[in-house]
C-alpha cells in the first residue's frame, strides 16, 4: 500500500479525528473533514465491513474529505472498521496509485490488522479513562482534607494557617531533599491529615 491513515470515530459527536498517517504528499491529514453521512468513511460505519473499491476515480463521491484528495493520484482504496466491543473506535483506510492486487490472505491480513488497531484504540481510551478518575478522586480527597483543616482552624484562631503552612515547608523540605513528586504529595496529604488526627477526628 502506498498511503494509511486511522481516522478515531467518536460516537457521541459523530466526528472522525485524525490519529495516524503515511504516505500522503499533498496535505496535512490533521486538518480533514468528512462529510456528515456521506463517503467510504461513513458506509464503513454503517456496514461495519471492509469496503474494496478498484478504481476510485470511477467513483469520485466516495473520498468526500476537505482538503481534496485528487492530487494524490489514487486509484485503489480499501477501508476497514475497526471494531471493539460491538462499538466503531474509527477506520483504517489504505490507498494504492496502481491497480490493486490482493489475494484472499492480503485481505484477512489486514482484516486481522484492523483488529489489533480497534483493541489498541479500545484500550488506549480506558486507560484514559482510569486517569481522569484518578485524577477527579485525588482532587476530591485533597479537597476533604483542605476542608477539614480549615474546620479546625476556625475553631482555634490562635493557630490560624499552622497547618497549611507546615504543610508547605514539609514539601519544600522534602523538594529539597529530592523526594520525588508523588511521594511529596503524599507528605503535603499527610500533613494535612495529620492535624486531623491530633484533634480527635478520626480513627
Amino acid at each position: 500500500m502506498h498511503a494509511v491513515d486511522i481516522l478515531a470515530f467518536n460516537a457521541p459527536t459523530q466526528t472522525f479525528k485524525f490519529s495516524f498517517e503515511r504516505g500522503f504528499r499533498t496535505y496535512p491529514l490533521n486538518h480533514m473533514q468528512i462529510k456528515f453521512g456521506a463517503g467510504y468513511a461513513w458506509s464503513l460505519v454503517r456496514e461495519r465491513q471492509m469496503i474494496v473499491v478498484p478504481d476510485i476515480r470511477a467513483e469520485a463521491d466516495g473520498l468526500q474529505r476537505t482538503p481534496d484528495l485528487s492530487g494524490e493520484q489514487f486509484i485503489a482504496y480499501v477501508g476497514l472498521p475497526l471494531l471493539a466491543k460491538g462499538q466503531v473506535k474509527g477506520i483504517l483506510e489504505l490507498f494504492q496509485r496502481e491497480p490493486l492486487a490482493l489475494d484472499p490472505e492480503g485481505y484477512a491480513f489486514l482484516e486481522m490488522l484492523a483488529g489489533q488497531a480497534a483493541i489498541a484504540i479500545d484500550n488506549s481510551e480506558l486507560f484514559e479513562r482510569l486517569q481522569s478518575s484518578n485524577a477527579e478522586l485525588g482532587m476530591a480527597y485533597d479537597s476533604t482534607l483542605e476542608g477539614w483543616a480549615n474546620a479546625l482552624e476556625l475553631r482555634d484562631k490562635e493557630t490560624e494557617g499552622h497547618t497549611r503552612r507546615v504543610a508547605e515547608l514539609s514539601t519544600r523540605l522534602a523538594q529539597s531533599m529530592g523526594v520525588n513528586e508523588n511521594d511529596i504529595l503524599h507528605i503535603y496529604r499527610g500533613c494535612l491529615a495529620a492535624r486531623y488526627r491530633k484533634n480527635g477526628c478520626a480513627g
